[in-house]
């Protein structure tokens, strides 16, 4: 009985040695921001689900409850309050007392239809096509290749061509994170003795008509998936200033993918 008491207390001794050493050691400020790293995830999700329910539109001109935005969204009053205050800890939302919610500068960078938005990538990072194979880093990193396969079940873009939903979403939120880069791009190229503008990968060609408004005397190429073709002409007809006077598909190898090809003049 004498050796199980000591063998006891000499444990009881070397465990709260370790913890008085780990807690001298320890700095907070690690743990907190540790603690971020590991669940980051959620924030991704929830700046998603906000989107999704189109929060951000909801509260662009005015505040509201919790019930009277799952009123409009048709979803789950409670679990919707529970999500707007997370939004709140965040800042994508103010919160005013009394279940109500108010729009903030983060919330507004959120809307749809406003310029250099990031509804889109928002949904898109967040959502399956980017989203899944994520979830395979490790064997990424074991194997020395990409995922996307495993996951998808075929390339990044052969998915996307197959869900034209998701491709114009993708192709929306690229075009609302380059639109600022893409207007100091065209306003510091340099188009002397330049006569063709091409942008291969150019998704709804954003960066060819932003050099073309500077440089009307230009003939402008876009070249994409045809996936983005009819989207790439609706923005062009929608600026009034170009006309997409032509378009064709053209493949290339040895990939074997077929890109469509849209020429933009200025007008």
């Amino acid at each position: 009985m004498a050796n199980v008491r000591d063998n006891k207390v000499r444990d009881q001794s070397m465990t709260e040695t370790v913890n008085s050493s780990a807690s001298e050691t320890e700095d907070p400020a690690v743990v907190v921001t540790l603690m971020q790293m590991i669940s980051g995830y959620w924030v991704s999700q929830i700046v998603r689900t906000a989107v999704d329910l189109s929060i951000p539109d909801h509260l662009a001109t005015e505040s509201l409850t919790a019930e009277e935005i799952a009123e409009r969204e048709s979803s789950d009053p409670r679990t919707t309050y529970r999500l707007l205050r997370a939004c709140a800890s965040l800042g994508l939302v103010a919160y005013e007392g009394d279940r109500r919610f108010s729009g903030t500068p983060m919330s507004e960078l959120l809307r749809s239809g406003v310029p250099n938005t990031l509804r889109e990538l928002a949904l898109a990072w967040a959502g399956p096509s980017h989203w899944r194979p994520w979830e395979r880093m490790p064997e990424a990193v074991r194997k020395g290749g990409t995922q996307i396969e495993a996951v998808l079940g075929t390339d990044f873009f052969s998915y996307l061509a197959e869900r034209p939903e998701e491709a114009a979403l993708f192709s929306a939120a690229l075009a609302g994170v380059t639109d600022r880069l893409n207007r100091l791009v065209a306003a510091t190229i340099d188009t002397t003795n330049v006569s063709v503008a091409v942008d291969v990968g150019g998704a709804t060609g954003a960066l060819v008509r932003g050099i073309l408004q500077r440089n009307p005397a230009l003939r402008g190429l876009n070249l994409d998936l045809p996936v983005n073709a009819a989207t790439a002409r609706q923005e062009a007809e929608f600026d009034a200033l170009f006309a997409a006077s032509r378009w064709r598909r053209v493949s290339v190898t040895p990939t074997g993918l077929s890109f469509t090809m849209i020429e933009l003049e200025a007008v």
